[in-house]
């Protein structure tokens, strides 16, 4: 799975950016808007690396916020 991969490379990982994304082509979603499962991911709050907070511009701010405090909760 994608998370077994992210968490064993964790010690190599300088930081992440994060949004959400649905197949097939959709991405750079506010987080909560796509497929991904932000909890399986949990382990990147506590990790000491870079997070970039990566949606499409043209996501609204209420979005951005809904999707930031998701991030907040599943971390």
């Amino acid at each position: 799975s994608h998370s077994f991969i992210a968490e064993r490379m964790l010690p190599f990982t300088a930081g992440i950016h994060i949004h959400d994304c649905r197949p097939y082509d959709r991405d750079h979603l506010p987080p909560g808007a796509g497929q991904i499962n932000f909890a399986e991911f949990s382990f990147y709050g506590k990790a000491d690396i870079c997070r970039v907070f990566e949606p499409a511009r043209n996501v609204p701010p209420e979005d951005l916020k809904k999707g930031l405090e998701l991030i907040r909760t599943a971390w």
